[in-house]
């Protein structure tokens, strides 16, 4: 297995353009405001994409700081014509080279991501991360169903991304 590549997803903005804000990342955002997200929060969000969930997070987020990352440069390049906001930084990156702007995030957030990360890197993942965390940080992750990834793969693998595995907790 190896990690998704940035060409895989530049070719998947269309998808995410037609996906738009739909219920699984409106989900996820009503979620993690649950955690006492307020205006001033520093959030790190890892595998932004085209920017769906960080549109959200840019209505809430007014005095914080928002720091969005993706693998795909094309991904980044449209959500940066769509999203402009002073605390807003988007940044094309493997997250395993990635060095944000910020020291310290009060959320990372994980959502949808680390399936896509070979299993064997994900130690590699969390030290980086863990640097950019204090002891009042929190570490918000989102995995799809290992049972879902495992019989898309064996019945349907065009409906799965380039690096798709099942990760379990």
């Amino acid at each position: 297995i190896h990690m998704s590549s940035a060409e895989f997803y530049d070719n998947f903005i269309t998808y995410q353009a037609e996906s738009g804000i739909n219920d699984r990342i409106y989900g996820l955002y009503r979620r993690l405001c649950q955690t006492g997200l307020t205006d001033d929060t520093r959030i790190l969000e890892v595998g932004c994409g085209i920017g769906t969930l960080t549109y959200l997070l840019l209505k809430k987020i007014t005095q914080g700081k928002i720091e969005a990352t993706d693998i795909s440069p094309a991904s980044i390049a449209f959500a940066q014509k769509y999203l402009r906001a002073a605390n807003l930084t988007l940044i094309a990156a493997d997250i395993l080279q990635f060095e944000p702007q910020s020291k310290i995030f009060d959320r990372v957030l994980l959502f949808d991501v680390l399936e896509h990360i070979p299993v064997e890197q994900h130690t590699a993942v969390f030290q980086r991360i863990s640097k950019w965390m204090n002891d009042d940080s929190l570490l918000l992750i989102n995995l799809p169903n290992p049972a879902y990834i495992l019989y898309e793969q064996k019945y349907n693998p065009s409906a799965l991304q380039e690096t798709d595995q099942p990760v379990y907790l």
